[in-house]
């Protein structure tokens, strides 16, 4: 593998984290955002279940964006071992 390569999978890297970066933001801010705003107005168990949804649909966002975290690290840790090994 040549400079230019591991060049390229530490931009892909940082492409990944700031995308898990952005998805982080945005659930805390403007999903939360959200439901707090519904849940001050809205009552009853059709609010409870879309409360429970966004709860849900949080997660799964958080989760992905830690799965893509990883992804990332992965990818940082595969440059380093490349460029300890010499190979470039």
């Amino acid at each position: 593998m040549n400079l230019p390569d591991t060049q390229m999978i530490t931009r892909q890297s940082s492409q990944i984290k700031n995308i898990a970066e952005e998805m982080n933001r945005l659930n805390n801010e403007n999903l939360r955002n959200a439901a707090d705003n519904i849940s001050a107005v809205w009552r009853g168990e059709a609010a409870n279940v879309y409360l429970r949804h966004c709860s849900t649909t949080r997660d799964e966002i958080r989760n992905t964006a830690n799965e893509l975290l990883n992804i990332a690290n992965e990818l940082d840790l595969i440059v380093r071992q490349l460029e300890a090994s010499g190979i470039k």
